[in-house]
């Protein structure tokens, strides 16, 4: 993901990587650095798409950012923040995973 010459050294920095899962990783504790190493671990040299990638670390997360992780809600959350904040055309922000 990063070199080692670019690779942030603070957390602000971490956060700014995970873009829009930085309010809900601080709410559950998790550093955006730690979530960062969870999905390079997750990833383990293999290619996944974006589900596959959410039910890949779902079991890793902490219990609060579960909901975040099912496959369907990952894929839907990435895409709404590929798009950008005024590209998520009718979905509120800040976005929600569905009550299960």
């Amino acid at each position: 993901m990063f070199t080692a010459e670019i690779r942030p050294s603070r957390e602000e920095g971490w956060e700014a990587t995970v873009a829009g899962f930085a309010g809900p990783l601080r709410e559950a504790g998790l550093p955006a650095a730690e979530a960062v190493a969870l999905t390079l671990a997750a990833l383990s040299g293999r290619e996944l798409t974006k589900r596959e990638l959410g039910g890949a670390l779902q079991p890793l997360m902490p219990e609060p950012l579960r909901p975040w992780f099912e496959p369907q809600t990952f894929s839907e959350f990435t895409a709404i923040l590929a798009a950008g904040e005024e590209g998520a055309t009718g979905s509120s922000w800040p976005w929600r995973p569905s009550a299960g």
